[in-house]
Formats: structure tokens, C-alpha cells, sequence
């Protein structure tokens, strides 16, 4: 039997009738006898007590159910009793005042509990009811007519009176700090917390109220001596016994079926003593009811919870909070796409750890999500084919993006094989055949070879650029054209080149989500790279670096890059070039906010990284007001070159980075954002004297200790004297007069002490100053 909400619900129901049909019953029998019913207070308290108890259990089974019923049976409804209600009313007095006064507070303390409660607020209650509620209450019985004749009696003097006073004093008390109790549900169903114990502990008072009403007992040898010599006590026993093997037996296995079974044994003995009293029927209704599932109401909330224990790698409550949601029909499948919809990465990974190949992908509407977190945790679902397919016919764009990873990857040729053919079908690739004698070696590689061909889909109509590292190629797709950065591979590279695109390959789904926040970074569309393919290359096999080179698609910014624009000697000598300067600094410190925001360092910062979206302008004054009213776009690019905040180093640019960035790649230490705080530095002094910032010298001896590094060599002494020269050169650099107003920002920002650089927000914040001066 699976247990679920409707089942709960009906039994829930079957409790509340009963309860409500039982108590009928009761007062109906009473109707002839209602005066001395009512006169005799004890045999009422108790009556209304196991009504009170029985009903609140039937609702909810919980701690501030019980507290509030004990509230209510024990204090507020015995004040209503028309002995009590007219002797206090006939005169009006301080008791009087004290009466009407402890009803309404109590009221209210119970309201307040409806919709509040923890531990603050059950030490308060306990507080409010010890010095002040019962107090008042004892008060109001002692017919007082003064304020100062209530100092002439001791609180609780009245009610050690009586032994059942005593009772209820500490009922009273313990149902307001229970009352007080914070709202949960039963999160994790477990058969010895929540079946044994609380019949167990459920059967505790009304055994000790049953003697009280059926055989007008009072002492405590007479209650003791009714419990062990009456047959109902049997029953209850037995079902205790019952109840508290079964949670041994079933635990972890048939939790809630047991709860089940004994809420509904239960609920038929209540009728069954029903021909003994109605009484006792009460009681196993109180029992009954006690056990039976709340967590049903809200499975969602487990959920949530199961997610919040994954990411806090408490998975041993984890495995509690699904075993939970397992018995409530929740299926792998449906945990698995809740996850996938709440973008929770680490929930994915986690279930795809146990239950990978019993996903149905089908039924799944956020598979991006789970492509996303696939490649952000650098993962392999052991089932890639399967969801593979699945992408293919319900998210063609994340197909693309899955089987570009799958090829980053060591895998059996089969997934490669298929990851390929899958590119191929999505994105229309038909095949760049050519004679590998016709191309060129790797060392003479000419990139126009490209043009006409077909490259992951994109149709390579020109070459853009060659650098140090990459050729950049225009590729049109959908008549769109997009910015094509395809790596160079050599011998001498192919480590850096496997290092930084098995980099790019992890974080691929992070780089292309940072690139969509900022308007002033150059979008990322794609990475493709196999690792397989690229040791193709190394081995000699031009054709495979023809038809699959490693590349990075972006967004095609067809107005060039700052670096081309120091050229325009018209445009950089205006008196207009320190404002666009400030325009452009700004808007790459904007994204370097981004970037930094999202826990990355970009490391490469310089003018050649920051483009233009379209032609600039001609004059300074143009490319100006382009800028200011948002005609032309200026957004920092290279994201590839990114790692995460304390990341190894693999990349440099001597001429704008800082020497602990270079220090940092040969010896292992993180990635800091303060390195690229010192690059846009030296970038912006670049703009603005057209000239390096890191003397000749400076870069030279970088260059010497990298290849130190590489040779097996050491190389500390090349960074100690570079760091040497650029102290130097930083105590005495000034900028021309014309821009002396940018001389303290970039002062601080090239800082040779890295603790001393500014983060990017005070960057920001200078940059506005001097853009509004």
C-alpha cells in the first residue's frame, strides 16, 4: 500500500467525525441530567478535557496542538462552568476584574501561539504564566475587594488546596510553553519517533482521566489501582506493544503504512469500547490520532529541505528527507526535474550519483538547467547518450551546448562519435572535405584556408585577425554574422592549449551566463574543443584542425578595438580623448564588476580586449557623445582568459599585467581581482600617453622568468629584479599635465603592492568624478 494525501485526509476526516459524533453522544446522554453533570466539576473538567484532547489530536498531532488544547480544557473552559460563571458576575470586584481579566489575556496568548512559536517564545510563556496569568487566576477565586488585600495571600496558596488543582496548575503551565511550540511539520516520517513514542506518551493522561470519571476515584493509590486491574488498560497496552515492535520492524521500510494501520486498529477499538463507555472510545481516538502522517499535507516542504541539506552536504539527512518524499509517491524522476527547475546544481549532482539511468528525461521541462550544471560542475552523467537524445528533440540550443562539452571530454568513441553527429544534425554541418596534402603544416598555417568552409555550423565568409595565440574568422549563421576565435596549436603549445580549453570547457556555462549580465562584455555563444581532436592536430592531422579546430563563438564587434584606435593620431591628440578615455575606462570597470561579482578574474585586461561594437566615429567629440548616448557600445572581451577567484594563473600579457600575476602562474597561487584591477590601470595610462606602462624592462624580465619556469630553471630572480624596476618607476611616473587629474586613480590602481590596489567599486566611483569634472 502506498500511502498518500487522500488516504491521510480520509482517516484524518474518519477522526474528526468521530470525535465529534462521541461527544454528541456524551452530552446528549447528559440532557436529562444536565445540572448535575455541570455541578459536579471534576467528572466535567475530565469529559470536556478528552474532547478537547481528542478533537485537537484529530486535526493536527503536534506538540502546539495538544498545548492549546490543554490550555483550553484545563483553564479557560472550567471558568465557564455556571457555578464559577455566576459567582463572579453576581458582584462586581477586584476578583471580579481578575477573572474577566485572566480570560481575555489567555485568549490572547492563544491567538498569538496560532501563528507563532520557538523557544523565546515558549521561556516568555512560561514566564507570563507562572508570575502573572496564575497568579491572577488564584486571585480572582479569593473574593478580594482591594488591591492591597491581595498581598495578604501567597500565589498558589489556593491551589495546593486540592490535589487536582495541583494537576491542572501544572497542566496550565505545560500547555502554554507547549502552545508556544514552533510550527513544523513532520519532515521525516520515522516509525520510532512518530508511531511508538507519541502513542506511548499519548496514552499517559487520558489513562490517569479515566479513572477520575468512571469510578469517582481521587487519590493516587486508587487511580493506580483502577489502571492495572481494567481491561481497557489491556487493549491499550497490547496496542502500545504493538505499536512499539512494529516501529522496530517496519523503521525505514513501511514507516507510514504502519502509522496507518495503527491509526485505523485504533480507531476501531475506539468503536468496539464504545459498548463499555463512550469514554473510552475517546481514548483511543486521542491515541489513534496521535500517529497518523502530517507531512503529507506539504511535501513540498521536504523537498525544499532535501535541497537545503544537499547544499550543506548533510547528506545523511538527505537520504531522510527523500526516503520521505519516496513513501509519498514522489518518484526519482520528479525530485530530479523540481531540482532541474530551482536551477540546484548541487541537487543534481547528487541524485544523479545514486539514481542515474532511472531518470525520465521526458518529463523534465528544464533541461538547460540541468545542461548548465552538468558543465559548471564538470561532470558526466553516466546515462550522456539518453539525455542526449532527449535535448535533441526538446531543446535543440542545449543539445548544441551538451555536445560541444561531451567533446571536451575523454570518453569512449561511441558518446564522441554520437556527440558529433548530434552538432552535425542541429546545427547543419555539412563536411569541409578536403586533401590533407593540400594544407599546410601546423607552423605555416594560413587561416584564410577557412573562408567558404563550414566550421560547427557557421559558414566562415572572412579572417578578421591573427594574434600571438588565435586567429579570429567571421562566421554567418542564420544571417547572422559572429566572431570566431579558433586557437593555434603547435607542439610547443598543445599543454597550454589543453590546460586552458579544458578550463573553458568547465566553466563554459558560467563564462556565457556572466557575458548575458553586462552590456559591456562581448557576448559568448559557444566553446567547442576535443581533447582527442586537438592531440589529432599535435600528431600531424592538418584535415582534423580544418574541420574541427578548437574555437569560441562570440559576438561579432565589427568596430574594432581600442588598440586600433590609438592609431588615429587626430582622435588621440583632440582635446576631447581624456573624456572618451573616462567613458571607455568606465565602461570596462562596469564589467569588470560583473566579472568580479560572479567570483572571476578576467587576467587579461588591455586595449586590444576592448572593442566597439560598431565604427567609433571619426573625431574624438563623435566617438564622445556615441559613447555617452549609447550610439556605440564599448564591452571587454576575451572572457575565455577568466578563471574563478583563487584559481591557478595560465595566462599573462607583459606589457599590462602586474608582476604577482605572473608570479601567481609560476607558483601556483590564486587568481585575484586586484590583478585585474592593476591591467585596467595600466590600460587606461596606455589610452592616455599611448605608451606602456610596464617599462620594457619590466615585461623583458617577466618574459625571462616565465621561460626560466619552462626550462626547469630559476626564475624568483627575474621577479624580484622586475619588481625592483617597477618600484621605481611607479615613485616617479607622472602623466602629462593634461591628465593629471587621472594621475592619483592610476597611481593607486598600478600600485606594485597588491594590497594596496583599490577593488573595482572605488575604481568606479573615481571614474565618475572625473568624468562629471
Amino acid at each position: 500500500m502506498r500511502v498518500n494525501e487522500k488516504i491521510v485526509s480520509t482517516i484524518r476526516l474518519s477522526f474528526i467525525a468521530s470525535s465529534l459524533l462521541v461527544s454528541f453522544i456524551i452530552f446528549y446522554s447528559m440532557i436529562n441530567d444536565i445540572s448535575l453533570f455541570l455541578s459536579n466539576s471534576i467528572i466535567f473538567i475530565v469529559t470536556e478535557s478528552l474532547i478537547t484532547y481528542a478533537l485537537a489530536m484529530s486535526i493536527k498531532p503536534c506538540l502546539k496542538s495538544i498545548g492549546i488544547a490543554m490550555v483550553i480544557s484545563s483553564l479557560l473552559i472550567p471558568l465557564f462552568l455556571p457555578q464559577t460563571f455566576s459567582s463572579m458576575l453576581s458582584t462586581i470586584s477586584i476578583s471580579t476584574l481578575l477573572y474577566i481579566t485572566f480570560i481575555v489575556l489567555t485568549s490572547l496568548l492563544l491567538l498569538f501561539a496560532l501563528f507563532f512559536g520557538g523557544t523565546k517564545l515558549q521561556i516568555i510563556y512560561l514566564v507570563i504564566t507562572a508570575f502573572i496569568l496564575l497568579p491572577i487566576l488564584q486571585y480572582s477565586f479569593l473574593n478580594i475587594r482591594c488591591f492591597s488585600c491581595i498581598f495578604k495571600y501567597l500565589p498558589y496558596s489556593v491551589l495546593f488546596y486540592n490535589h487536582i488543582f495541583l494537576f491542572y496548575t501544572v497542566t496550565g503551565i505545560l500547555g502554554f510553553v507547549l502552545s508556544a511550540s514552533k510550527k513544523a511539520e513532520r519532515l521525516v516520517f520515522n516509525a520510532v519517533n512518530n508511531v511508538a513514542l507519541p502513542y506511548f506518551l499519548s496514552a499517559l493522561l487520558p489513562l490517569i482521566f479515566l479513572p477520575l470519571i468512571l469510578n469517582n476515584v481521587s487519590t493516587l493509590n486508587e487511580i493506580l489501582y483502577y489502571i492495572i486491574n481494567h481491561f481497557t488498560t489491556y487493549l491499550i497496552l497490547v496496542m502500545i506493544i504493538l505499536a512499539v515492535f512494529g516501529s522496530i520492524i517496519f523503521r525505514g521500510q513501511r514507516d507510514m503504512e504502519l502509522a496507518i494501520v495503527v491509526s485505523l486498529a485504533s480507531l476501531g477499538l475506539a468503536w468496539f469500547s464504545f459498548i463499555y463507555s463512550p469514554y473510552y472510545t475517546l481514548v483511543f481516538l486521542i491515541l489513534g490520532s496521535s500517529v497518523i502522517p502530517i507531512s503529507l499535507s506539504n511535501p513540498q516542504l521536504i523537498e525544499n529541505k532535501l535541497f537545503s541539506a544537499i547544499n550543506s552536504n548533510l547528506y545523511n539527512r538527505a537520504e531522510k528527507y527523500l526516503d520521505a518524499l519516496l513513501k509519498l509517491n514522489y518518484t526519482y524522476t520528479k525530485i530530479f526535474c523540481d531540482a532541474a527547475s530551482k536551477f540546484e546544481c548541487n541537487s543534481i549532482s547528487w541524485i544523479y550519483s545514486k539514481f542515474a539511468g532511472k531518470i525520465i528525461y521526458n518529463n523534465c521541462n528544464h533541461l538547460s538547467n540541468v545542461v548548465n550544471c552538468i558543465i559548471s560542475k564538470n561532470v558526466i552523467p553516466s546515462d550522456a547518450s539518453v539525455l542526449l537524445d532527449v535535448l535533441v528533440l526538446k531543446d535543440k540550443n542545449s543539445a548544441e551546448k551538451f555536445a560541444s562539452y561531451l567533446l571536451t571530454k575523454d570518453l569512449p568513441q561511441p558518446i564522441k562519435e554520437k556527440a558529433k553527429s548530434t552538432l552535425a544534425s542541429i546545427i547543419g554541418i555539412t563536411s569541409n572535405t578536403v586533401n590533407p596534402r593540400q594544407l599546410p603544416p601546423l607552423e605555416s598555417w594560413d587561416p584564410n584556408i577557412w573562408i567558404g568552409s563550414n566550421l560547427y555550423g557557421y559558414k566562415i565568409t572572412k579572417v578578421l585577425g591573427s594574434g600571438g595565440s588565435s586567429y579570429v574568422l567571421v562566421g554567418e549563421r542564420n544571417d547572422q554574422k559572429y566572431a570566431i576565435k579558433v586557437a593555434k596549436i603547435s607542439k610547443s603549445n598543445v599543454n597550454d592549449i589543453l590546460n586552458v580549453f579544458g578550463n573553458i570547457s568547465k566553466e563554459s556555462s558560467n563564462l556565457q551566463s556572466i557575458s548575458e549580465k553586462s552590456p559591456n562584455i562581448v557576448r559568448i555563444f559557444g566553446f567547442f574543443a576535443d581533447i582527442n581532436s586537438i592531440m589529432d592536430v599535435v600528431g600531424g592531422k592538418s584535415e582534423v584542425y580544418y574541420s574541427m579546430p578548437p574555437a569560441i563563438v562570440m559576438e561579432l564587434m565589427e568596430g574594432g578595438t581600442v588598440e586600433d584606435l590609438l592609431k588615429n593620431q587626430a582622435v588621440v591628440l583632440s582635446s576631447y580623448w581624456k573624456k572618451v578615455v573616462g567613458l571607455i575606462s568606465l565602461n570596462i570597470a562596469n564589467a569588470l564588476k560583473v566579472v568580479h561579482q560572479e567570483g572571476y578574474v578576467h587576467l587579461d585586461v588591455k586595449p586590444s580586449n576592448i572593442f566597439f561594437n560598431k565604427y567609433p566615429g571619426k573625431t574624438a567629440e563623435e566617438i564622445y557623445e556615441n559613447i555617452r548616448n549609447g550610439v556605440i557600445s564599448v564591452k571587454l572581451g576575451d572572457l575565455g582568459s577568466a578563471r574563478k577567484i583563487g584559481e591557478r594563473v595560465l595566462e599573462y600579457t607583459p606589457q599590462y599585467c602586474s608582476i604577482d600575476q605572473v608570479e601567481a602562474m609560476l607558483t601556483n597561487k590564486g587568481a585575484d581581482v586586484r590583478m585585474d584591477v592593476y591591467a585596467l590601470g595600466a590600460t587606461i595610462y596606455k589610452m592616455l600617453t599611448q605608451t606602456q606602462f610596464n617599462p620594457p624592462k619590466v615585461a623583458e624580465l617577466m618574459d625571462k622568468a616565465v621561460q626560466s619556469y619552462v626550462n626547469n630553471q630559476p626564475y624568483a630572480i627575474y621577479l624580484e629584479e622586475a619588481r625592483k624596476e617597477l618600484e621605481a618607476f611607479h615613485q616617479r611616473f607622472s602623466l602629462p599635465a593634461e591628465y593629471a587629474e587621472f594621475n592619483p586613480l592610476i597611481k593607486i590602481m598600478t600600485s606594485p603592492n597588491i594590497l594596496k590596489r583599490p577593488n573595482i567599486n572605488y575604481v568606479i566611483m573615481e571614474l565618475n568624478k572625473l568624468i562629471l569634472n
